[in-house]
């Protein structure tokens, strides 16, 4: 038992660092994230969004249609190869020390309860995430990077309770977070996804020129068809709400309210 135990803990070691060696080289680019169609919109305060689910087409919102991030390698999922592809941008006024309080902000798991989002099926507003269970939290730092590894569980109000395995890196001007399912998901006694299949990444980077910070996230979902033909809780407006859901709630940790913005899609 001891020995297993111990191998279990170099395996965990060793898949750490791997992680951690590749995350701390990051090359991600303002260029890469946000396009210059995209900035006169987002300096007004819009939020643009885009969704996309195989065989149920696509919808925007925000005046243009959203762009997915072009740098599409170890920081970004291939979207055109993902049946359901989400992405939302946001930008916000604040100076680039802004950053150590969007750290604080997206490491606070246990705030990711109470996560709400526009209900079209029911028509109102209801709690997306209902309960958050931290496993691990490991932080590593060193001259170059600030990266945090996590392990947690949300309960979400349709698929049940995920467990989600991630790192969080910070460096000058930039928040980048990316997180996947560790287990498979079922729903009506029918598998959702397999491990992996359900991703989460965000960055947040700061504009020099605009004095702000961008925000973008996005969901990559690889879905059983089987599901996908049962039920329309997973069409892109519904994942658009929930997408922006989630913004409104990391907005209002860092002290933006954006809820009127709540309901992309009614």
């Amino acid at each position: 038992m001891k020995l297993t135990r111990c191998l279990l803990c170099l395996f965990l070691f060793f898949e750490r660092t791997a992680v951690f060696s590749d995350y701390s080289k990051s090359d991600i680019n303002l260029s890469d994230i946000i396009f210059p169609k995209e900035v006169t919109f987002l300096k007004k305060g819009d939020i643009i969004s885009y969704a996309r689910v195989s065989a149920k087409g696509e919808v925007w919102s925000g005046g243009i249609k959203a762009e997915f991030p072009l740098k599409e390698n170890k920081f970004f999922s291939d979207h055109n190869s993902s049946t359901i592809a989400a992405v939302e941008k946001i930008f916000f006024k604040a100076q680039p020390k802004f950053g150590e309080k969007i750290f604080s902000a997206v490491t606070e798991f246990s705030a990711i309860k109470g996560t709400s989002y526009y209900s079209i099926s029911e028509g109102k507003i209801l709690p997306l995430i209902t309960a958050v269970e931290m496993v691990e939290i490991n932080k590593i730092t060193d001259k170059q990077s600030n990266i945090l590894h996590c392990i947690f569980s949300v309960t979400d109000n349709r698929l049940g309770k995920i467990l989600f395995r991630g790192n969080i890196l910070k460096e000058e001007n930039l928040i980048y977070i990316s997180l996947y399912n560790e287990y498979p998901v079922y729903k009506y006694g029918l598998k959702v996804f397999d491990k992996g299949d359900y991703r989460v990444q965000k960055v947040f980077i700061y504009d020099n020129s605009l004095n702000g910070w961008f925000y973008c996230s996005t969901i990559f979902m690889n879905v059983y068809s089987g599901i996908l033909k049962k039920t329309d809780l997973l069409g892109p407006k519904n994942i658009a709400n929930r997408l922006r859901g989630d913004s409104v709630r990391v907005l209002s940790l860092l002290g933006i309210d954006k809820s009127s913005q709540l309901c992309a899609f009614r």
